[in-house]
């Protein structure tokens, strides 16, 4: 308890100790944070390495998507198949690239924050919308590093990870796509983080972040399950 309080009332950690804390005691980063919970930097962080993620992904898939549809489209108006090649290429400018990127993770970030905040609500975890957004985005740093060394394979191999979830759709290759290292590492920092910033008990926040997972797995294969059952 008395170390727990000395990381609360020190309000001023340094960049150093948050990155030594973050991986090897995450519990007192997420202390820290909920006495401080500004995102902003976190955001900006996680939206950079979604962007970089996003581009090297595109520039490799391109040519692949460009042949795949082709394939789709066998027997096709050649007209209507160069209007759809044109479409292709406008959607994969930079510019768009980086636009969409904002906007799917203002919604992804903050829609997912909300949803979570109101499980906390339900559950009775004593935190702010502001606090869950902080603690989301603290757990969602493992997949920005993961989205960073992806980004390091595939500049380096030349393939396109996750391409084969675009191309052959199903809940298996969903899944094989949706969950890695990361993912879990993120589902790891988000039980310590609801332990510690939500002040709660360590069966409650294992319930949670199963909840969560579940839920969040879930909405990825849900189509391809729903497909099945039709």
């Amino acid at each position: 308890m008395e170390q727990q309080e000395n990381v609360n009332t020190n309000l001023n950690l340094t960049l150093k100790e948050k990155f030594k804390f973050f991986f090897t005691s995450p519990s007192k980063l997420f202390e820290y944070y909920r006495e401080n919970p500004k995102f902003g930097i976190l955001f900006l962080i996680t939206t950079i390495c979604t962007l970089i993620h996003k581009l090297i992904f595109s520039n490799l898939s391109n040519e692949i998507m460009k042949k795949y549809m082709e394939k789709q489209l066998q027997g096709l108006d050649p007209q209507a198949l160069e209007v759809t090649k044109k479409t292709m290429d406008t959607m994969n400018t930079p510019a768009l690239k980086i636009g969409s990127t904002l906007i799917g993770a203002l919604i992804g970030i903050f829609g997912m924050s909300l949803i979570i905040f109101i499980i906390f609500k339900i559950s009775k975890v004593a935190l702010s919308y502001q606090q869950t957004v902080t603690l989301y985005l603290l757990a969602f740093l493992s997949n920005s590093i993961g989205s960073i060394f992806k980004s390091i394979y595939m500049l380096i191999s030349k393939k396109a990870i996750g391409i084969n979830a675009i191309l052959n759709p199903s809940a298996k290759n969903t899944l094989i796509a949706s969950i890695d290292i990361f993912t879990i590492w993120q589902y790891v920092l988000l039980g310590i983080g609801i332990y510690a910033m939500g002040k709660t008990s360590k069966k409650k926040a294992t319930i949670l972040t199963i909840i969560l997972a579940i839920l969040s797995i879930g909405a990825a294969v849900l189509p391809f399950l729903v497909g099945i059952k039709k």
